[in-house]
């Protein structure tokens, strides 16, 4: 056989071996890696589900980023300096929101920020690891970052008028808050609220490479990789967190969400063992429960913690 022929079916052969695995590490590292997210007020959001109320959030965002407020921040567990914005009301009562996957504080609250402040809450917009001003190469999906949320609340907590925390998670800022619920043992925790998380990031992965040639592999391989480098278990559920907490919890989905589904968020709202709530937003895409729903989604939320927190429910 000729020379040229074997070096060929030598080189093709580890091209073809070695392939799937690079593949798939760039996947990974794809997925997890810290990137540049799409800012709402900035980028152009033609095709998105966010495209009809562009004129509304970039309204919301730029009165959100006139406020003022105080940078502060944790140092991990491992070490990561996360920053947050702090809005302080001097009240008693603080809502602590949390991002979701490539996104930040101002493209998921903007508007939950202005209603909380005109309700004389205190307001921390945390920047999740690997996003915002928090340092970090990568994001966990919430596996690392509900420890990360435990000691944004410890740090509440100790100032001495604070008497009363509640936590607002949105998609991954969902799953991060549902995955705390058991091992926050705060007393002055008395709320959550759950928009749109799902059940895992492992699910959330599942979900959307569901329509990809060789989506198993795929995630095998995610979770190998996420495993090896990140020391992380992406399949770590937050409905077994949801079902051993006393936290009270407020679920909310929009019906037309095409990024989590809704059935991850009544996945999670079955599992859920405290007290809990349910309100499905109709024509609500992804992250936008509040901003369609309107005064209805804004009432039921601090109906349900402001009820909470003056012993109106038995």
């Amino acid at each position: 056989m000729d020379l040229t022929i074997i070096l060929w079916i030598i080189v093709g052969g580890g091209i073809f071996f070695a392939l799937p695995p690079t593949v798939h590490f760039f996947m990974f590292w794809g997925v997890f890696h810290r990137k540049r997210p799409l800012y709402l007020d900035q980028d152009d959001t033609k095709g998105t589900p966010y495209y009809p109320y562009r004129e509304e959030i970039k309204s919301n965002i730029e009165k959100a980023k006139s406020i003022p407020c105080e940078m502060v921040h944790i140092t991990t567990r491992d070490g990561l300096k996360l920053s947050g914005r702090y809005y302080d009301s001097h009240a008693s009562k603080t809502v602590i929101c949390i991002h979701g996957f490539q996104s930040n504080a101002y493209n998921n609250f903007s508007l939950a920020l202005v209603r909380f402040l005109e309700r004389q809450y205190n307001v921390l917009l945390v920047d999740q690891r690997a996003h915002g001003k928090s340092k970090g190469h990568f994001t966990t999906g919430g596996v690392l970052e509900q420890y990360d949320l435990c000691q944004w609340v410890d740090m509440e907590a100790q100032k001495e008028q604070i008497e009363s925390i509640y936590l607002y998670g949105i998609s991954m800022g969902a799953t991060t808050a549902g995955l705390a619920s058991d091992k926050i043992t705060v007393g002055k925790v008395k709320a959550i609220v759950m928009e749109a998380g799902f059940t895992s990031f492992a699910d959330e992965t599942a979900w959307n490479v569901r329509f990809v040639f060789s989506r198993n592999a795929i995630l095998r391989a995610i979770k190998f990789y996420a495993k090896l480098f990140l020391k992380i278990d992406i399949s770590t559920p937050a409905a077994a967190s949801l079902a051993q907490t006393k936290i009270p919890v407020l679920f909310l989905h929009g019906d037309v969400d095409e990024s989590v589904p809704l059935s991850f968020t009544m996945t999670n709202y079955h599992a859920c063992a405290s007290q809990k709530e349910l309100m499905v937003v109709s024509g609500a895409h992804h992250t936008l429960c509040w901003l369609v729903g309107g005064d209805e989604v804004g009432e039921r939320i601090f109906r349900f913690i402001e009820d909470l927190d003056t012993h109106k429910r038995q």
